[in-house]
């Protein structure tokens, strides 16, 4: 009797397994641990994405959202790596859409025949994330030009594990002045037997029904947080302290700390005959087109302004001669004119992809660099 009862629920569960392939969106588990990045997206991987956007989602080869391009750059070419977080690898929109995509036929090709644009941006990436990831990716597709998107709604707290708290990331400290890699996710103890448990967590969610039932979940977490969310912006998911000068020891260490992880990326670039931008890339509620927003948290936060991150990092580029582009100046005049740029949460929407796009664009040309 109980194996017969056990044979239905097998049945039970292949059918619907069957079932929902035909009726749902493929909602799979897209990272896998890594022990030194931290985590990568699954090469070849593709799904439905349906947060603050709509998308089909690929990765490519390398394990990152993009096409496939070949190591060796094609001759004639003339090749833009882009790093940084979710706010690159841009889920929430189709790859036509996103701004490094629309750069490829914005810039003036000159004696190239073409431009080509390499994602290396990956959800939840951190600015030491981005380091390693081009020491041991991104150069070696021979980029003629890397470009390290800096989102200040998370990046500076990332960078340390008191503010960020990502046991999963590697960090990175400074030491008598001098930049260090302090730790990798694969240094900690009983990692192998973490990586081991991922990866059947990867596993069972390939499959649909166990997908399903975390979608409800995180949808019913997304409505409960909506309905909790104050009236200042349209996501605030945030730290606000980004917008005030550091005040206590982790916050200080978190701003030395980035700065002198992106002063090493240009050095990088620099050793291998790379030019370097960073693009500085604002949040939500310092590009809102409610006039009302910015003002009403700077009372909350009893701060001036928000623009805090933007003329650090600003004064930062300028002492150590990098070339920067604050995008919060761009999209305040597309903000000005009402458009969002910004979806229900901290990440850019189509409109906010193509503003950056046309700065970053603009930017580049404006560098006089040999595209």
């Amino acid at each position: 009797m109980m194996a017969a009862i056990s044979e239905l629920a097998v049945g039970g569960l292949a059918a619907a397994e069957v079932l929902l392939r035909f009726l749902t969106q493929n909602h799979p588990k897209v990272n896998r641990l890594d022990p030194v990045l931290g985590w990568r997206p699954r090469p070849g991987l593709r799904f439905h994405y349906e947060r603050e956007g709509s998308a089909e989602i690929a990765i490519n080869a390398a394990g990152f959202r993009d096409i496939d391009h070949p190591r060796r750059k094609p001759p004639g070419t003339w090749r833009i790596a882009v790093l940084g977080d979710s706010v690159v690898e841009a889920r929430e929109v189709p790859i036509e859409e996103t701004f490094w995509k629309r750069l490829e036929t914005m810039l003036p090709t000159g004696s190239a025949r073409r431009v080509e644009v390499l994602n290396f941006g990956v959800n939840g990436y951190s600015t030491a994330q981005s380091l390693l990831t081009l020491e041991r990716v991104a150069l070696d597709y021979e980029p003629d030009l890397v470009i390290q998107v800096f989102f200040t709604g998370t990046d500076v707290t990332g960078n340390v594990l008191a503010l960020g708290g990502n046991r999963d990331r590697p960090y990175f400290g400074l030491t008598g002045g001098t930049l260090r890699l302090l730790s990798t996710p694969g240094d900690a103890a009983g990692y192998g037997l973490r990586r081991w448990q991922d990866a059947l967590r990867t596993r069972f969610y390939d499959l649909r029904l166990p997908q399903l039932v975390r979608e409800m979940r995180v949808r019913a977490k997304l409505f409960r947080k909506a309905k909790r969310r104050p009236g200042l912006a349209p996501a605030p998911d945030l730290n606000h302290g980004i917008y005030r000068p550091p005040g206590d020891p982790a916050w200080i260490e978190a701003w030395e700390v980035s700065e002198a992880m992106i002063a090493e990326l240009a050095a990088r670039c620099r050793q291998r005959g790379v030019a370097f931008l960073l693009a500085i890339c604002p949040n939500a509620p310092q590009c809102d087109p409610d006039p009302t927003v910015a003002p009403a948290l700077c009372r909350m936060l009893e701060v001036e302004s928000l623009d805090y991150p933007e003329r650090r990092l600003e004064a930062f580029a300028a002492r150590a001669g990098l070339p920067c582009l604050a995008l919060a100046h761009g999209f305040r005049r597309v903000a000005a004119g009402g458009e969002r740029l910004f979806g229900d949460g901290v990440h850019l929407n189509r409109a906010g992809h193509r503003a950056a796009a046309e700065a970053i664009a603009a930017a580049v040309t404006s560098l006089a660099l040999p595209v």
